[in-house]
C-alpha cells in the first residue's frame, strides 16, 4: 500500500464476499464495501491482523448499476513493503 487505502473494483451482482488475510505481523487493516456512488454497504473493523471478512447481499434496482468498490484501508501499523492477500468473490 502506497498510501492508506487500497481500491479493488466490482462489477457484479447479488452476493459480494471479500476476505483479507495474510496480514503482516503489526498491521491493523479494515475492510469496507461501497456501492457505486460510494455509500458503506458493508464493513470488517477487526483490531490487529487477524484478518477481515465481509459479505453482503443486495439485489439490483433500476438505479443500482451493479458497481462496487472493495476498500483495504489502514487503521495502524504496515508499510509499503509488507503485502497482504485480498480475496473478492461474487455469487451472482
Amino acid at each position: 500500500i502506497e498510501a492508506d487505502d487500497d481500491f479493488q473494483l466490482i462489477n457484479d451482482d447479488f452476493v459480494v464476499t471479500a476476505l483479507l488475510s495474510s496480514l503482516p505481523a503489526g498491521a491493523d487493516l479494515d475492510l469496507y464495501l461501497y456501492d457505486a456512488s460510494l455509500n458503506l454497504l458493508a464493513s470488517s473493523v477487526n483490531p490487529g491482523n487477524g484478518g477481515e471478512y465481509l459479505e453482503w447481499e443486495g439485489s439490483f434496482g433500476e438505479d443500482d448499476s451493479g458497481t462496487y468498490y472493495v476498500r483495504v484501508k489502514r487503521y495502524t501499523g504496515h508499510d509499503c513493503a509488507n503485502s497482504y492477500s485480498l480475496t473478492v468473490m461474487n455469487d451472482g
